[in-house]
């Protein structure tokens, strides 16, 4: 057998395994970018999961603090329309406000001004009677 045959199929051997090295590395770095890809939209889609959740739960503390704060403020208003009632009543009968009495309203007049000043921007325009300062 003739020096070259030997040669030749020695080249052809030695470049087909380069080719199959080849084949093999183009296939792999596609699947390689293809897992990558596939992660990013998964990471994607984890962080606009938690981004959602983080915002729900803000919007749910700020409801939930808001309706404290409503709650509050309308139960203070309560307590200075039944004490308001009750000395008007009294006084309408001639009668005087005893001490404690006239306390209790100027404890429930300044609570209610506290809400007025500290939390006006969750009070609702219809309590607020006087332009705030």
């Amino acid at each position: 057998m003739p020096l070259w045959t030997t040669l030749a199929v020695a080249l052809l051997g030695v470049t087909g395994v380069v080719a199959g090295q080849l084949v093999n590395a183009h296939r792999e770095d596609r699947r390689w970018r293809r897992e990558q890809v596939r992660e990013e939209l998964r990471w994607a889609r984890e962080r606009q999961r938690w981004t959602d959740e983080r915002e729900l739960e803000t919007e749910r503390y700020w409801r939930d603090q808001r309706l404290r704060i409503y709650t509050a403020f309308l139960a203070a208003i309560s307590n200075v329309r039944v004490e308001m009632r009750y000395a008007g009543d009294t006084l309408r009968d001639g009668g005087e406000l005893d001490r404690a009495r006239h306390e209790r309203l100027l404890d429930l007049a300044a609570t209610a001004e506290t809400f007025t000043h500290r939390w006006a921007w969750s009070v609702p325009p219809m309590f607020v009677t006087r332009p705030l300062s």
